[in-house]
């Protein structure tokens, strides 16, 4: 059985835009691996955000292909074997964090009391303080953290973040990082961030680079 959880092979993203075509991402191929660890780097615009949503199939290719050999079809990737923190805000306004953090069990159909296992993954990454609130009473910073949250709480082979620490302070955006790899560890969970946190970067194995839709999977070293 193949190990490979995600096949990228030459796909290009293109959008519409008025009556040209933007080209968001050219021909990219990669793989992903269980207990992958990769960063994936590049300026705002440069076409990370459109990888990742490919990766998690929330989009398809215009080009080229993306397959997920090791888990199956798109529309039974996620809530179990795909886990997705997006750069926006994705918090459903009418839940509490803890609902809000249980909502993957719940579309999973997972037996037991969700909310307690939310409020314990709550608790592991310093948040059970909040799990009461309403996403519009919380930071923006918080909001970003409860979706990390969200997002591992079916355990799945593969989370993609999309700059996971982007609204934290560096103090904090290494902490989440360290609670996010070992969570990776324990559950042999492959990860995927975009990031422009150089610091965080030089925490995975690999780093990829992206440049006006271009993706490059040589590690390149990173300098300050």
């Amino acid at each position: 059985m193949t190990d490979i959880l995600v096949d990228v092979a030459r796909a290009g993203r293109a959008f519409a835009n008025g009556g040209t075509n933007t080209i968001a991402l050219d021909s990219a191929t990669c793989r992903v691996r269980p207990r992958d660890r990769i960063a994936l780097v590049g300026q705002s615009g440069s076409g990370k955000s459109t990888l990742l949503h490919l990766m998690a199939g929330l989009d398809r290719p215009t080009s080229g292909t993306v397959t997920w050999p090791a888990l199956g079809q798109p529309e039974t990737l996620r809530p179990t074997h795909v886990g997705v923190v997006f750069q926006s805000q994705s918090l459903v306004r009418w839940l509490d964090v803890a609902e809000n953090v249980a909502l993957p069990l719940q579309l999973a159909g997972t037996a037991g009391d969700a909310r307690q296992w939310a409020m314990d993954a709550l608790e592991r990454f310093g948040l059970q303080h909040i799990a009461n609130k309403l996403p519009e009473e919380i930071s923006g910073g918080q909001a970003q953290r409860v979706s990390l949250v969200r997002a591992t709480m079916t355990n799945p082979d593969l989370l993609l973040a999309d700059e996971p620490t982007g609204q934290v302070d560096h103090a904090t955006a290494g902490l989440l990082m360290d609670m996010l790899l070992q969570w990776a560890d324990q559950t042999r969970s492959a990860v995927v961030i975009a990031t422009h946190d150089l610091a965080i970067a030089r925490r995975f194995g690999q780093v990829w680079h992206m440049r006006g839709g271009i993706l490059s999977t040589e590690t390149e070293s990173i300098s300050a």
